[in-house]
């Protein structure tokens, strides 16, 4: 599921631009620490 909402925020990055690509990568390295714990 983690990698389904990143797809959707750089889906909308496309329209919106750069000042989500900081939320992108935010949420993409909370992904990979959630990845991790499991």
């Amino acid at each position: 599921m983690g990698l389904k909402i990143s797809i959707n925020i750089i889906n909308r990055q496309q329209i919106v631009n750069k000042p989500i690509l900081f939320f992108t990568i935010a949420n993409f390295t909370l992904n990979l620490q959630l990845i991790k714990l499991n």
